[in-house]
């Protein structure tokens, strides 16, 4: 049976297609809630949206999200809002290590490598809070849950610039917290 804790309340999910970003979609759907399943990735999100049981899927609403796009979040929060009226809630998956995580040194890096792991991780992260948290876009009391990683907090050899993107999304999530206080609730997870 399932925990209608969610019931009625919808919920963005980005980086839905798989990972955590899917678990989290199936677990709020099965706490009733309407889900907003986004990612860039529209084959994988297409098939994993189909595996969903028919009572599940019928409270998806499927959407192309790239997050390093900013109208892309808008649009993905608009059609949100057209269908089921309101927003509640935004989990922000999105995220990447990028080609060579662990593998390459720094001084390696090219710079298209550095813009594909910070636009993703950074500026995608931005586009999220900073579409999502202006008044009127959220529900009152409802929460941001921004996912970063273990390397939000710490280094390691052979990942500068994601764990450069990390800490600074997580600077940047700890400020829009106290900017939104106590409307909203802007919180990060470091799996």
């Amino acid at each position: 049976m399932a925990d209608n804790k969610f019931s009625n309340k919808a919920i963005l999910v980005t980086g839905a297609a798989s990972g955590m970003g899917l678990a989290t979609s199936i677990l709020l759907l099965q706490q009733g809630a309407q889900v907003i399943m986004c990612d860039i990735n529209s084959p994988g999100l297409t098939s994993s949206i189909a595996s969903l049981n028919s009572d599940s899927a019928s409270r998806v609403l499927k959407q192309h999200m790239d997050v390093t796009d900013r109208a892309s979040v808008r649009a993905g929060i608009d059609a949100a809002k057209s269908t089921f009226g309101h927003l509640d809630g935004i989990a922000n998956f999105a995220g990447t290590g990028g080609h060579q995580l662990g593998v390459e040194p720094v001084w390696q890096t090219s710079d298209e490598e550095f813009d594909f792991i910070v636009d993703l991780n950074l500026k995608g992260a931005f586009h999220v809070l900073s579409e999502s948290l202006e008044p009127g876009v959220l529900t009152d009391g409802s929460c941001v849950v921004h996912v970063g990683s273990q390397y939000s907090l710490q280094s390691f050899k052979n990942g500068a610039v994601f764990t450069a993107a990390k800490h600074a999304a997580l600077g940047m999530a700890r400020a829009a917290a106290k900017e939104v206080a106590p409307r909203l609730r802007v919180n990060s997870v470091l799996p």
